[in-house]
């Protein structure tokens, strides 16, 4: 099952829901918390050892307490640094506080009004000779910028010798976002509870968040359904995206049960584009495909069409009405890779407007939309590819500032345009105009190469081809994406990786987590 993702201000009122609604003590969720972050700690030393606590005065400051008092009485060796004044805690960190010195525990305090060259050299030297480091000084409810004394804080923490772990998110990290607010602990270990946070499986969050350990504290998952924007919050894809992507195929199939999909792509000098968004459609089950351009570019690709079928869209460039003739028995239409922008300006428009299949609109065909209301004459039925810089284009905003945001970027986009949208990066997000955001929270860097887009536009088609939905068909289609480019990446180095690379990847074994 789909495994939902929370953005700060969903995950605390999932909290008021456990402690207002159904009467769960936040002492109690706390204690649970501190001690899931014990057990991690203790497993990353393997054996007792000298353990420095940095915990702020909130809650999370309050979880990093607990989690000292459990590992001390399994033997190690604590040290905790309250950053922040007591007098401003929090009563639930007021009350572990408590519990810690009666056990004997003692506390250093270091307040950021005070915090000085002296007192940033003593930090630095608890660092340094920890043998663990654990961070609990700020949680999912930090949202402003950090002030520069609580910056070199938190950089302090780049000194220690061994493992960081980290209690919820990295200090520092927007739980939201996954930006940074001036500074963020790099974690080893983030020890997430109940529900992952959308910040995480965000860059740069998800590099400083290392290993994400997400535990259960107790709070019923039954109770998410009772959030606000339960219909809209965000899911990662797993197994069951694909499972209901790709039935099995019946006895008595044949190759038009499963569709026939049009490649509109290619130039003469960029032909590959067309080739291998083609070859991604075959290979993901679509029963036929052709490739439709200009007729210089189906001269050079023909030699290479084995399986697929070519079709000459006009002499020099791609002609509506030879378009439109060529979708006569198409189940699916993707259209842009490679095509020149002001080409497809000529003639998206009136395309949409006709248009009886889903379409796929990647790279040129995105250049080519100077007004996203265009797109409304074929929504629902259209997905949309963009990188970032394609969708700064289409927002009128600056890539810095999609990147900043990349799931309300996304959202805006789908929004916007009404259409299924595919943010690819990093983390690749499906969205839209309504329902769950889909995070696909795998891939690898080698995919940052040429042609790998081409092939998932492809992918997304040839899944159309077969009668699935956009919006499961971008979600599904986004996840083989990036499976396919593990394992293309872990045989062949990530050096190595060219687009083509993908293709005997896609379809190989379907079990996302192999």
């Amino acid at each position: 099952m789909a495994r939902l993702v929370l953005n700060a201000e969903e995950m605390r009122a999932l909290d008021r829901l456990a402690i207002e609604t159904i009467g769960i003590p936040a002492p109690v969720l706390m204690e649970s918390a501190g001690r899931q972050v014990a057990e991690v700690a203790h497993g990353l030393l393997g054996r007792t050892g000298r353990i420095l606590v940095l915990a702020g005065v909130g809650n999370n400051g309050g979880d990093g307490l607990v989690a000292a008092r459990h590992l001390k009485e399994r033997g190690h060796e604590l040290r905790v640094v309250v950053i922040g004044a007591p007098e401003r805690a929090s009563p639930d960190f007021r009350l572990q506080l408590e519990i810690w010195l009666r056990l004997g525990g003692t506390i250093t305090t270091i307040t950021e009004e005070a915090f000085d060259l002296a007192s940033e050299e003593a930090l630095s030297e608890a660092v340094r000779s920890s043998e663990l480091l654990i961070d609990a000084i700020f949680g999912t409810g930090l949202s402003r910028p950090l002030s520069p004394k609580m910056m070199r804080i938190i950089t302090t923490t780049d000194l220690s010798p061994g493992p960081t772990v980290s209690v919820d998110v990295p200090s520092g990290l927007d739980a939201s976002s996954g930006q940074e607010l001036g500074a963020a602990v790099h974690a080893d270990v983030t020890v997430t509870f109940q529900l992952p946070k959308l910040g995480l499986l965000q860059h740069p969050g998800r590099f400083l968040a290392g290993r994400l350990e997400v535990v259960d504290i107790g709070i019923p998952l039954s109770l998410t359904a009772q959030l606000p924007t339960f219909d809209t919050a965000a899911e990662l894809l797993d197994a069951e995206d694909l499972e209901r992507a790709l039935e099995p195929r019946l006895p008595d199939a044949h190759k038009g049960t499963f569709g026939h999909v049009l490649i509109v792509a290619g130039v003469p000098d960029r032909p590959g584009s067309a080739l291998l968004a083609a070859r991604a459609a075959a290979r993901v089950g679509a029963g036929l495909v052709t490739i439709g351009s200009d007729e210089e570019t189906i001269r050079r690709l023909s030699p290479a069409f084995l399986e697929l079928m070519g079709a000459t869209l006009g002499a020099r460039s791609i002609e509506l009405p030879h378009l439109l003739a060529a979708l006569d028995g198409k189940r699916a239409l993707v259209l842009g890779p490679s095509l020149p922008p002001s080409q497809v300006a000529e003639y998206l428009a009136s395309l949409l407007g006709q248009l009886s299949v889903p379409v796929v609109l990647d790279a040129g065909a995105l250049g080519s939309i100077s007004d996203l209301s265009v797109l409304h004459a074929h929504a629902e039925e259209t997905v949309l590819t963009p990188h970032p810089g394609e969708a700064a284009t289409l927002l009128k905003r600056s890539v810095a500032e999609v990147q900043a945001d990349r799931p309300g970027a996304a959202r805006e986009l789908a929004e916007r345009s009404r259409c299924t949208v595919v943010l690819k990066g990093a983390g690749t997000l499906i969205a839209g105009p309504s329902g769950r955001l889909g995070i696909v929270d795998r891939g690898h860097p080698a995919l940052a190469t040429a042609g790998t887009g081409d092939v998932l536009a492809g992918v997304i088609g040839g899944l159309l081809a077969q009668g699935l939905p956009p919006r499961r068909a971008a979600r599904a289609g986004a996840l083989l994406h990036a499976i396919a480019g593990e394992r293309a990446a872990k045989l062949g180095g990530e050096k190595r990786l060219v687009a083509s690379d993908l293709l005997e990847h896609l379809m190989q074994d379907l079990d996302p987590e192999s």
